[in-house]
């Protein structure tokens, strides 16, 4: 039965691995390998949202910036 769980290399290197009676160092091997996947995309998806937020937060100031000044100034207008 074809399992979609692991990518077909994956599968592949099982199968040699149980024919070969390497299996417990073959799933080790694949272990870190995919850890190392996870932990790489982890990081790019990380590099990729800090500017989002950045700019997000950088909304949310000019937000209460402007919140906070606008009165001020309107009450000058008013005052000239």
């Amino acid at each position: 039965a074809q399992c979609s769980f692991f990518p077909a290399i994956g599968r592949q290197m099982i199968m040699v691995a149980e024919e070969s009676g390497k299996l417990g160092e073959m799933l080790l091997t694949l272990s870190c390998y995919y850890k190392e996947q996870a932990n790489q995309y982890i990081l790019r998806l990380s590099k990729l949202v800090e500017p989002l937020l950045i700019l997000l937060l950088g909304a949310m100031v000019l937000l209460i910036i402007t919140s906070l000044f606008l009165p001020i100034i309107s009450s000058y207008q008013y005052m000239v």
